[in-house]
């Protein structure tokens, strides 16, 4: 049995509320872990390799999701510097685009200091919603460094802006882009701010993808387009993502893409019918976000992963001799 890791990020953030990144000290401390216990392999070799019935127990693959520009910043040079390598899942339609993942722009808008007008009004989907930010409708550097390393895996909501990002998170994730864009206009207009990316926030850009593409460390994977549930979505508009989303990779690489992600990732974000598609692409593997290990029955089009978060060394080793045993 082996296993592949769902990694997002690697960077210090002051906020991460989706628990997406792991600093690049702690992966650093991952990779020196994996090298001294577990066989380096990339993911196209661990698949193919366990598929066919090799024994490959313990085998690790690395995989990022998403593509912020942080993977080639920081884990680049450090895979390099471990002789490990990793397959990066690209989301097209952000590549060399000014804007953030919609995650990361409610992030942005709902907790980082800055007046938001009161009550609340946005547009979702075809509803029109109100929240009462009370106290919360302005907040300040330290308001909202006090609440820094609140994540929406915590029970608790420290403030009113608190509970609209929990509610927003669950209703955008569900919405169609065009529907999730005015919702996000609507709260831009709120907050009398632009969609801009941050620095610390950037998708990477062609440049940065053609860098990837010919370090030796990374392989290049599909994530759609716009990173959809691709489960709520038409047949029609569920080949527009994933064809779409690996014809526009290969276009800018110059190589075939053969391996994509599914957006979210977890049983419900797709169906069986989307499986059909993505072998109808032309994938020859896929990956999704459901937790277990990859063994000589596992579907080649629904591998498992196990979803990393900013562990030390000794928490990500005990994790990886639970996830094995």
């Amino acid at each position: 049995m082996a296993l592949v890791l769902l990694y997002h990020r690697i960077s210090d953030l002051a906020s991460d509320p989706q628990r997406l990144a792991v600093s690049p000290a702690n992966f650093a401390q991952h990779l020196d872990v994996l090298r001294e216990h577990y066989p380096p392999m990339s993911l196209s070799d661990v698949i193919e390799r366990t598929l066919a019935g090799t024994s490959l127990e313990g085998a690790v693959a690395l995989t990022f999701d998403d593509g912020y520009a942080d993977n080639l910043e920081y884990a680049k040079p450090a895979l390099e510097s471990h002789g490990l390598s990793a397959t990066v899942f690209l989301t097209a339609a952000y590549i060399d685009g000014d804007r953030e993942f919609w995650w990361d722009e409610l992030e942005r808008l709902l907790l980082t200091p800055g007046r938001l007008t009161n009550p609340l009004r946005l547009r979702i989907g075809k509803v029109a919603r109100e929240w009462d930010l009370g106290d919360s409708s302005e907040i300040c550097t330290d308001a909202a460094a006090r609440h820094s390393d609140w994540n929406v895996e915590r029970r608790d909501n420290p403030t009113a802006r608190h509970h609209v990002y929990r509610d927003l998170c669950g209703m955008l994730r569900t919405l169609s882009s065009r529907e999730r864009d005015i919702a996000l206009g609507d709260l831009l207009n709120a907050a009398g701010r632009v969609s801009r990316a941050r620095t610390t926030h950037r998708v990477l850009g062609a440049e940065d993808v053609l860098r990837l593409t010919h370090s030796g460390v990374i392989d290049i994977g599909a994530h759609s387009v716009s990173h959809p549930v691709l489960a709520r979505l038409s047949p029609t508009a569920q080949e527009d993502e994933i064809a779409g989303g690996k014809a526009s990779i290969e276009r800018l690489t110059g190589r075939p893409v053969c391996a994509f992600a599914y957006p979210f990732g977890t049983s419900s974000d797709y169906t069986r019918a989307t499986v059909g598609l993505v072998r109808k692409a032309g994938f020859v593997l896929a990956c999704t976000a459901n937790p277990g290990r990859v063994g000589r029955r596992s579907d080649a089009l629904q591998l498992p992963r196990m979803l990393v978060r900013n562990w030390n060394a000794d928490e990500f080793r005990i994790r990886l001799k639970q996830w094995m045993h």
